[in-house]
């Protein structure tokens, strides 16, 4: 099987479910850092092919323009600079490129990617940065430079960013405690006038 056998499933199934490629688009995570050898290739052992950096932004060039793709998460590993800024200036108008491995909810690492041009986007997870004041300060640095915002929940469930921005539904509940909250949040992207809805996140809790 193959990256566009799967793409043609996926559209297929949405045209007949009623759905068209209008109103329903496609989002990738691609976790390039993963398959990102110690020499800047991109290998892929299960399908016998590699790529470098530039073989591979083209190949995401035209999945993106043969498909109804508005998001790519990490389109290329975590170390590739270079590749990124490429990548941006390649498709970085028409797609969501989102850097989760590449700037792991770190202010430093986004004030980079701003110098350099690298990506259009950030996924935010408490758990990458390690304490809410410093996802704040990510998130507040991302929305001033205009960087698009995911949301996403720590792996054990226990945090999820609660500051929503206008494009967001969130809803809240206050316990008998006083003190403790707990929160859903739901966001979405508009891109090409396609509303991109993320999943509601882990109920969580936090003490104000």
């Amino acid at each position: 099987s193959s990256d566009t056998e799967a793409l043609d499933l996926i559209v297929e199934a949405i045209e007949k479910s009623g759905h068209n490629t209008d109103k329903v688009a496609l989002a990738l995570d691609i976790a390039s850092s993963e398959w990102q050898t110690e020499k800047g290739i991109y290998r892929l052992p299960k399908r016998g092919v590699q790529y470098n950096s530039d073989e591979l932004i083209d190949y995401v060039k035209n999945l993106c323009q043969k498909y109804p793709i508005v998001s790519v998460e990490d389109g290329l590993g975590e170390s590739d600079f270079n590749g990124w800024t490429k990548m941006t200036e390649s498709i970085g108008d028409e797609v969501l490129l989102v850097g989760d491995d590449l700037f792991v909810t770190n202010s430093l690492y986004l004030r980079r990617g701003f110098a350099e041009n690298m990506a259009n986007s950030i996924l935010i997870k408490p758990n990458q940065i390690g304490t809410l004041s410093e996802t704040l300060e990510t998130v507040d640095l991302a929305r001033e430079n205009g960087y698009q915002i995911y949301y996403s929940t720590s792996k054990n469930g226990t945090y999820s960013l609660l500051t929503t921005t206008s494009k967001t539904t969130a809803t809240n509940t206050k316990t008998t405690a006083g003190k403790t909250y707990y929160y859903k949040v739901r966001a979405y992207r508009t891109v090409n006038g396609k509303k991109i809805y993320g999943a509601w996140s882990t109920v969580v809790k936090y003490k104000r």
